[in-house]
């Protein structure tokens, strides 16, 4: 994985972590939001500038971001069995969207399950 892609990958994490922000009761997903702040601020060791979600735009569908996050998961966990020493900081980033992405489970399951009460 080229040194770009966990920029990219940091950038992505950041614009889903502002988007879950901005299109959701933020008590439902506080922790999810969190967890990926916390993510991208160990990520952060490059220096580069990281994108963000423009304010004011129309986030995606909680699922969809949901799906995304699961996917930038693959990828950090893909990068950290593909080379272990190359950045220090992939383990904690990788708990840290992990929880998220558990987190975001739950929240689904405690709004699914009020909703059929």
């Amino acid at each position: 994985m080229p040194p770009d892609e966990l920029d990219s990958i940091r950038s992505t994490i950041n614009v889903l972590r502002g988007e879950l922000a901005e299109a959701n009761d933020p008590g439902d997903f506080a922790i999810p939001v969190r967890e990926l702040a916390e993510a991208v601020r160990v990520l952060a060791g490059s220096g580069k500038e990281c994108l963000s979600f423009a304010a004011g735009g129309t986030p995606r569908d909680v699922d969809t971001i949901w799906c995304q996050l699961v996917d930038q998961e693959r990828l950090l966990r893909r990068r950290l069995l593909d080379a272990p020493e190359s950045h220090r900081a992939l383990p904690v980033a990788l708990a840290h969207v992990s929880r998220a992405v558990n987190a975001m489970l739950g929240a689904f399951y405690r709004r699914r399950r009020s909703a059929r009460a």
